[in-house]
């Protein structure tokens, strides 16, 4: 009765575990395809050659979905539209590989005080609610991460590089990170912005949002093309699709 109760645990746990049999024989298991490096990257920021930057397929490959999404997005397509497509093309590879080595160099520059964590907590939630909102909503931007593996630790890294980065544009080139009243309310009037059908009161948070994400990608854009000159790039995987 032992060896029954014994055998069929074991049965249990087998196929619990995903392995089948065949006569007799436990089956091959099916592979699995381990994430690649496809980009490594070095500049004086980061620690130079010796401490070189690693970029692996799957999140070069979120990033570019992200900002395939808000081209789309940003250029009217609808979302639906956009997601039956479902692709993202070198354009958008590029522009995400450029994010990451601008927001990596950023991330590491020091600053003369390392902010506390509930500073960069508060950041970490404003460039998620940024990303979500450049995307179409948080549905959108779970749905990326979702269709390239991309776990919910991954994404909570991928955003604190970013904030890191936020805060020392914010804090060594001019403040992005709090636009003023005055400030937000001259947007409002003057600027071409995806809430113009809304009163200020009813996108004040929205737009507020929305000038933080794009005084950021302007900083670190220009941050990037200064510092190319800085930066070595070494491709060792197909990048894209």
């Amino acid at each position: 009765m032992k060896r029954a109760v014994a055998a069929f645990a074991l049965a249990l746990a087998l196929a619990s575990a995903g392995v089948a049999f065949a006569d007799g024989a436990p089956s091959t298991p099916p592979p699995i395809t381990a994430d690649t490096v496809v980009v490594r990257f070095h500049a004086p920021e980061t620690g130079g050659a010796a401490r070189p930057r690693y970029v692996t397929a799957r999140s070069l490959a979120f990033e570019a979905r992200l900002v395939s999404l808000e081209s789309a997005i940003g250029g009217g397509l609808s979302v639906d539209a956009h997601d039956a497509q479902s692709t993202y093309d070198e354009r958008d590879v590029r522009a995400a590989l450029d994010q990451i080595i601008a927001e990596e160099m950023l991330a590491k520059l020091p600053l003369d005080k390392e902010p506390d964590v509930a500073t960069l907590g508060r950041v970490v939630d404003t460039m998620r609610q940024a990303q979500q909102q450049r995307v179409g909503g948080a549905a959108n931007f779970e749905k990326a991460a979702l269709r390239e593996g991309i776990a919910s630790t991954e994404v909570d890294a991928m955003l604190r590089r970013r904030a890191r980065a936020a805060i020392y544009i914010d804090r060594a080139v001019g403040n992005i990170l709090g636009p003023t009243e005055e400030q937000l309310h001259d947007v409002y009037r003057t600027t071409a912005h995806p809430f113009r059908g809304k009163t200020f009161e009813d996108c004040h948070d929205d737009l507020a949002r929305w000038l933080v994400a794009e005084r950021f990608r302007a900083a670190e854009t220009a941050f990037l093309e200064g510092a190319r000159t800085r930066v070595t790039v070494v491709y060792v995987g197909p990048i894209g699709r």
